[in-house]
This record gives structure tokens, sequence and C-alpha cells, in this order.
């Protein structure tokens, strides 16, 4: 591993040490890591981090994936198959988080303030909104992880759910 790598793991290491064992937590956590760490890393970065990611615990697993960022375009394929293969391969929890990260690219969702009504705005958001965005989806997208998709909206809450399955709907209409 190289060194700013190691600077990034240590700066997660030390931000959970500060924090508590709750999931919860690790989700608003990610605004506090240093930013100028992750503004450094290349191409190669990214995948030591997807590489060296499964041994770490679960609210790590969580930062990092708070740490992507997919409203630019730099290295957002490497960005993606970090988040796909969390989606994939991590439990439910972790999973949901690196979901969100994607599903916030197509949907707004959320609750009326004042009917308290659900709702959802299909847009496309980020480096989904440049002509790569078919490749991209053609690419990661494919049937396992819309299955893994369809499993984890079943987990979720009514607002999350709604999410995920306008971002299914969108995602097949591209």
């Amino acid at each position: 591993m190289n060194s700013i790598i190691k600077q990034f793991f240590t700066a997660l290491e030390k931000y959970e040490d500060q924090g508590t064992d709750d999931m919860h937590w690790a989700e608003w956590a990610a605004q506090d890591i240093d930013k100028k760490i992750v503004q450094k890393f290349t191409k190669n970065d990214w995948k030591l981090i997807q590489q060296h990611y499964k041994d770490k615990s679960t609210n790590i697993k969580s930062l990092i994936v708070g740490q992507i960022n997919l409203n630019d375009d730099d290295y957002i394929a490497i960005k993606l198959e970090l988040l796909v293969q969390i989606i994939k391969t991590e439990p439910i929890a972790i999973a949901f988080e690196a979901l969100k990260k994607i599903t916030f690219g197509f949907v707004t969702s959320g609750r009326d303030k004042v009917t308290n009504a659900l709702f959802y705005k299909e847009e496309l958001k980020g480096v989904f909104m440049t002509s790569k965005k078919e490749y991209l989806i053609d690419l990661f997208f494919t049937q396992d992880f819309l299955n893994k998709v369809q499993e984890i909206a079943t987990d979720c809450g009514e607002i999350h759910k709604n999410e995920i399955f306008a971002f299914l709907r969108i995602i097949d209409k591209i």
C-alpha cells in the first residue's frame, strides 16, 4: 500500500476510534474526514482501496463509501466499480449506503414537509448527465447488480424503497 492510502486508512481508523460502534454514526461521519487526502487520489489509489477495503470494519467500509463522489468525471469507472462491488458482496447495511450513492445520481426523494406525502423526482445528476451515462449503466448495472438492488429495496423503509424503484425505472428507460 502506498503512503497516501495508508494515510487515508489511518484517518478513517482514527475517526472510527473517536466514534461509536453504531453504523448510523459512520453514515454521517464521512463529512469530517480530511478531504485533502481524497482529492489527491489517483486511479491506482482507488484500485488499492478496492483491494484493501474488504478486511476493514463495517464502520470503515461505510466511511469509505462516504468518500466516493460521483459528481465529477475523475476516476468514475473505478469508483462505480467499487460501489457495485460493495453492493453485491457486503451485508445489506453497507450495500444500502453504497446504493444510495448511486441512486442519488438519478433520483431525489423524501417526504413533502407540507403534505407529508412521499415523493421522488426523476432526474440525472453528476456524471450521469454526461455522455458516459449509457456506457456506465451498461457496464456496471448488470442483472446481478439489479437483483441485489431489488433485494436491498425489500429491506428498506418506504421512502428509500420508492427511491430505489424510481432508480430502477429510470435506468430501464435509458
